[in-house]
């Protein structure tokens, strides 16, 4: 038999950041109109908002002071600008100082807790809730969602039912498992015949067909640019890893990338989405030079040292791994053991050919990491489901949030702009639904 265990104005789905937002928002909006509102908090994990723990490192990045759609990857742009349009821009430093939180601004526009700790932003919220009278439960799956006449009935795992007049849907995305990640808003979608986006690993690394090279050059970092096969060229921080391109560079270009990733493989304990064809990247290590002046500046440390070692000339140009790694694969390609099999004159044209690889060095990317190592997922439910209040089209009293959507946002605290933009839209839907304008 069923079992029915209460009945709630709202019922949220998902206690990620979202959710935990989204039962805020409600809760100030029922309190502004001197509405009692019964909320309850459902999530599948032993802890509420487990991600927001880890987001900036520890450091909890809650914005960024300056938002556009081209800091987002979606399929529907138009659509989501519009939503971005309706956020008012001091609403997310306002929204955590009322929580008692001060917020700090670095150089990059970034927004962070003044303390620089995500356990303190965490505890803020988990008391804010209280103080709001807000009830949750934990390792709670909801695995059914019945629509009647009235309300919506959810039953979870166990056949515990819980009913209510509204629903608000923010499981999250099947990026990082180890900290929610589950696959709801695929089976919500398929379930109720939703458009929705296959999901892909977002925020993640990129992985290098040449493992022999990503290995030589494993730990070296560089600030530099990337150009992609559609002429976009990313500038930052990168990091080579024993498979790939990692930093906050290539974690954007991944979500970029993240549409044509396609089957899932395993490989050696490993598990990646490979493209579907393979994708050329083009890096420039010394950005600051041209090729002329990377040739200049190894010519003139040749003339002073009498070494033909391209690693020792290069020095305090590029990391030293990573023109091991280049001048080894000219040795190959060129095949020979060492480059004092060279004359004078032949070494300075190779000193050319190398600036010229130092400034523009092509690599081929054959996919990405698995979602275990991604921090967001790429697709998810269709904008253009939703109306503007965040309800389903077809769902009245049926609203969304949160990473659960298809939007993906860069790394710079995008993602939880988002997350706290979406539940504020939602909140309002909410509040107008349960509370219509006009009714006593």
């Amino acid at each position: 038999m069923r079992k029915e265990t209460g009945h709630f104005d709202v019922i949220i789905v998902g206690g990620g950041a979202s959710g935990l937002f989204a039962a805020l928002l409600t809760a100030m909006k029922a309190q502004e109109r001197k509405q009692a509102c019964r909320i309850l908090i459902l999530e599948k994990e032993k802890k509420l908002a487990r991600k927001l723990l880890a987001s900036g490192n520890g450091r909890c990045n809650l914005g960024n002071r300056q938002v556009t759609i081209d800091d987002y990857e979606t399929s529907e742009r138009g659509k989501l600008e519009q939503m971005l349009a309706r956020v008012p821009d001091s609403f997310p430093a306002m929204f955590f100082k009322n929580l008692g939180i001060e917020i700090k601004e670095d150089e990059a526009g970034r927004l962070y807790p003044l303390s620089e700790e995500a356990a303190a932003v965490h505890a803020s919220l988990i008391s804010a809730l209280g103080a709001y009278h807000i009830e949750w439960e934990l390792e709670t799956e909801i695995v059914e969602i019945e629509q009647r006449q009235k309300d919506y009935r959810l039953k979870d795992e166990h056949g515990v039912c819980r009913t209510c007049k509204s629903v608000l849907f923010s499981p999250g995305s099947q990026a990082s498992p180890r900290l929610g990640g589950n696959s709801s808003a695929s089976r919500l979608a398929q379930h109720w015949s939703l458009d929705y986006f296959p999901e892909r690993p977002a925020l993640t690394a990129l992985v290098l067909c040449d493992q022999r090279f990503s290995k030589q050059a494993s730990g070296a970092r560089f600030k530099g640019e990337a150009r992609l096969r559609s002429g976009r060229t990313f500038s930052g921080e990168f990091l080579f890893s024993n498979l790939g391109l990692s930093g906050i560079v290539a974690m954007d270009i991944s979500t970029i990338l993240g549409r044509k990733a396609g089957t899932f493989q395993k490989l050696k304990g490993e598990e990646f989405f490979l493209f579907q064809e393979v994708e050329p990247i083009v890096l420039n290590f010394v950005p600051a030079l041209n090729k002329e002046g990377v040739y200049r500046f190894l010519l003139s440390k040749y003339d002073l040292l009498k070494e033909k070692n391209p690693e020792l000339l290069s020095a305090s140009l590029i990391p030293r791994k990573i023109a091991q790694a280049i001048s080894n694969r000219r040795l190959k390609e060129a095949k020979m053991k060492s480059y004092d099999e060279l004359g004078d004159r032949a070494f300075r044209e190779e000193l050319k050919r190398l600036s010229g690889l130092f400034c523009s060095y092509e690599l081929s990317l054959s996919g990405l990491r698995s979602f275990d190592f991604a921090q967001i997922a790429r697709g998810g439910i269709a904008l253009s489901a939703l109306r503007s209040d965040m309800s389903l089209h077809r769902r009245r009293g049926f609203f969304l949030a949160g990473e659960s959507l298809d939007v993906a946002g860069r790394c710079g605290g995008y993602n939880l702009h988002f997350a706290l933009a979406s539940a504020y839209l939602a909140a309002g839907g909410i509040a107008d639904y349960l509370w219509p304008p006009g009714r006593p």
